[in-house]
């Protein structure tokens, strides 16, 4: 049944610690004593040392003077209820007992009240983490054999941040912490998305998870959505998803086109792209959501990243208004005047002109029907990806 509600015994019982309720974790331990007859007996069973039982059951610890609550192992406490068969005390029961959880260490507390609901949060959350977020493994070993490392999501832009801090919600109240614009959260939650959803969050490793597939379309949706805020953009006439990763390329196409039939037929094929990192040369790939299928993005699945949603917003208008053609040379005079205030890209003409890019590029570089660009009308000229006024185009400006 999907979506699907997610219990903790589905989460990966041997990295979780909880903490429970007092009645109920006392009841427990004294319905185990009654069944395996000494205390010494629960521990042979579960593999463990005769004191933590005892501090399982008073539920504090003290270390250097301080006390603390005392969480215990989820795998553990489930077998126990498992073996004391007694309905009142049962994994379900334990489960509504439960007061918070954490990872292994000193992990991070996660208040919260089972069961979950699968919802578009955890879906984000997991497509934001193999966009821009970090979550392999429990970090690295250090010198002293111990983990490090944090998890974390990472963008500039405020909006996407807030969403995921938002998301994590689905969670319960999971403590953050910024640095810059480096999100940092618990380790085990990348480790339960991991169990839940069997993927890995490595650059090259991870891919799509074949659950998605059984998920409604809405959900799904912002699932692509979460990744193009992150990995994507909006060129001209055409959304751009990009990876290093064509495995993890592939999976999402796949999964547009079995979710989103309507615009199977408008993404291209994968291509080859280069960029530098760090002065260093790396093959990348990428794919597009081409201008037939956009009218249906925009209204599916769209950004939350604000530019890039303005951007598609402005072609979806441009696209969808009925056109009044301008009279002869006037885009190009329009061009001219934007370029006296100053230098300007292709980009920032488009914008401020509300025309496609290629049409820009059109009128600067290329000829139609008599009418001469205006570059060889030697009114224009390029410096580097700036488009600069001659000063044959400042006569030109001034004379009429």
């Amino acid at each position: 049944m999907f979506p699907r509600e997610f219990h903790i015994w589905d989460l990966p019982q041997d990295k979780i610690f909880i903490d429970v309720q007092d009645t109920f974790r006392k009841k427990l331990i004294e319905q185990a004593k009654q069944k395996f007859g000494r205390v010494k007996n629960i521990a042979n069973f579960l593999g463990v040392r005769k004191n933590n039982i005892w501090l399982w059951k008073n539920g504090v610890s003290e270390w250097k003077g301080k006390i603390s609550r005392r969480y215990v192992p989820l795998d553990y406490f489930l077998k126990i209820c498992d073996s004391v068969n007694n309905r009142d005390l049962s994994k379900e029961m334990l489960e509504k007992n439960v007061i918070s959880f954490r990872g292994k260490g000193n992990g991070k507390t996660i208040k919260t009240i089972f069961p979950w609901k699968e919802d578009e949060r955890i879906i984000r959350i997991l497509f934001h983490i193999i966009g821009d977020g970090y979550g392999s493994c429990y970090g690295k070993k250090n010198d002293k054999g111990k983990f490090t490392g944090n998890s974390y999501y990472r963008n500039t832009r405020i909006e996407l941040r807030e969403e995921f801090r938002n998301d994590l919600s689905f969670f319960g109240e999971v403590p953050v912490r910024l640095n810059i614009d480096m999100l940092c959260f618990p380790k085990i939650i990348p480790q339960i998305l991991k169990n839940l959803y069997g993927i890995e969050f490595d650059t090259y490793n991870s891919r799509v998870p074949n659950i998605l597939y059984n998920l409604p379309k809405e959900l799904v949706a912002q699932g692509i959505k979460a990744y193009a805020d992150d990995e994507g953009s909006f060129d001209d006439c055409r959304v751009k998803f990009t990876s290093f990763n064509r495995n993890l390329l592939e999976g999402i196409i796949n999964l547009i086109k079995v979710k989103f039939p309507e615009i199977k037929e408008n993404i291209s094929e994968i291509a080859e792209c280069k960029t530098i990192l760090n002065n260093k040369h790396y093959i990348g790939y990428r794919f597009s959501i081409l201008s037939k299928g956009l009218n249906f993005y925009y209204n599916y699945i769209n950004f939350a990243h604000s530019k890039k949603k303005k951007l598609l917003e402005n072609w979806v208008i441009r696209n969808n208004r009925n056109w009044d053609h301008k009279p002869r040379n006037e885009t190009k005079l329009q061009i001219l005047e934007l370029l006296s205030e100053g230098p300007q890209t292709i980009k920032l003409l488009s914008e401020k002109l509300d025309i496609t890019e290629n049409t820009i590029r059109g009128h600067i570089n290329g000829s139609k029907n008599g009418i001469l660009s205006l570059s060889k009308q030697d009114l224009i000229f390029r410096n580097d990806k700036f488009i600069e006024i001659t000063s044959k185009g400042l006569e030109l400006l001034n004379s009429r």
